[in-house]
């Protein structure tokens, strides 16, 4: 019987977040290979008990140290502890020291502890003298954190790179939902379809499509889904406007995740900006789990590069289309060539699943997890 496991994370489906996604999916993975998995997550202004059969929570505690002893109460046992860490999710300005104590405390108890690190710390370099002295304590705790318990990860070699003492290991966060290659088409196949997510649509993309629409004989289509704050749905439906582009953009809204896969099958290319700041910071990475789920797709992607872009996993031409930057003549150079191009599509496609089913696959991720827990 493995033991019981306790995944800590601010975030939770329903509610919309990278890091909760991974904890949802990790959850039903573990499950699948025998671990008896509970959730500890932020409700009602306290960390509490989330039994996700039952559809109930029990608040706990405002420390999350305190609502983890009287988890273990509840389960009957002290469960393995499983942090999934970013800054802001355990303070509000991102400057967590009272988790070291709580962590010291708790592996003083017995309790056995790893940390997933999503984040690590904001940019040091760039971006003034105080954001280079809140990213200093932000690295230190992580550091110091990373002492306090027995095994940790990132998906990020960058922020491996933030650690002096020990470094975590390496592992890619995976697809956030499932989606199988190939299907039968849904939508009409007289015109060239797009896919893009919701809170990736930018203006010069839309700016981009508009001027390709021009260009070519078969009509276009940009279907876009996901869920998206109301600023960011505002903000979309004002680009669209401009560009003029609202006969041929389908905004989807929040799909079911089968609704979503299959919507993504049926598109030829898609469409992934990711956020980049002007000296090149950011970029496509390996904690996407968006990113992840297109590679599984077998699409081609074009998406953009940044310094958080490993060539082991985005290696352009073979994976994706990289961009340096989130600029309307790129985006229309790479459009003109991918959708005149089937035969790049089809190998850049190929080359992503395959990526996919090496790097980020529940069979390759879900073991590196497993070893991190057991060891």
């Amino acid at each position: 019987m493995l033991p019981s496991l306790l995944i800590i994370t601010k975030n939770y489906p329903p509610i919309v977040c990278g890091v909760g996604d991974h904890s949802y999916v990790l959850k039903q993975q573990l499950a699948q290979r025998g671990w008896q998995v509970s959730i500890l997550t932020w409700q009602q202004q306290q960390w509490g008990l989330l039994q996700t059969e039952q559809h109930s929570f029990t608040p706990l505690h405002e420390n999350p140290g305190k609502a983890i002893v009287a988890a273990g109460n509840i389960l009957g046992q002290k469960p393995v502890l499983f942090w999934q860490y970013a800054p802001l999710s355990f303070s509000k300005n991102g400057i967590p020291i009272q988790l070291a104590f709580q962590m010291a405390n708790l592996g003083w108890k017995g309790y056995q502890q790893s940390i997933f690190f999503h984040e690590v710390a904001v940019r040091t370099w760039g971006y003034g003298v105080a954001q280079m002295l809140h990213s200093a304590v932000q690295k230190t705790i992580a550091n110091t954190l990373n002492c306090f318990v027995k095994h940790t990860a990132t998906s990020i070699a960058l922020y491996r790179s933030y650690f002096i003492i020990k470094q975590p290991v390496l592992i890619p966060v995976g697809s956030n939902f499932s989606v199988a290659p190939g299907s039968p088409p849904l939508i009409p196949v007289d015109a060239i379809h797009f896919f893009c997510f919701t809170n990736r649509c930018t203006a010069a993309l839309l700016q981009a499509l508009a001027q390709f629409a021009a260009t070519v004989s078969r009509p276009i289509q940009l279907h876009v889904a996901g869920a998206a704050n109301t600023t960011v749905v505002q903000q979309l439906e004002q680009y669209i406007q401009n560009a003029g582009a609202g006969q041929w953009v389908h905004l989807h809204g929040v799909l079911s995740n089968e609704a979503l896969a299959g919507l993504i099958k049926t598109c030829s290319i898609l469409l992934q900006p990711q956020p980049l700041e002007p000296n090149g910071q950011g970029g496509v990475s390996a904690k996407n789990g968006t990113m992840a789920a297109a590679m599984q797709a077998g699409k081609a992607i074009i998406t953009i590069e940044g310094d958080m872009t490993e060539t082991q996993y985005f290696e352009h031409g073979k994976t994706c289309w990289l961009l340096p930057k989130d600029e309307t003549s790129l985006w229309l150079e790479a459009i003109s060539l991918l959708a005149t191009d089937e035969a790049l599509q089809v190998n850049l496609g190929a080359g992503a699943q395959h990526c996919y089913e090496t790097y980020f696959s529940a069979a390759i991720t879900v073991p590196a997890i497993e070893k991190l827990l057991k060891a």
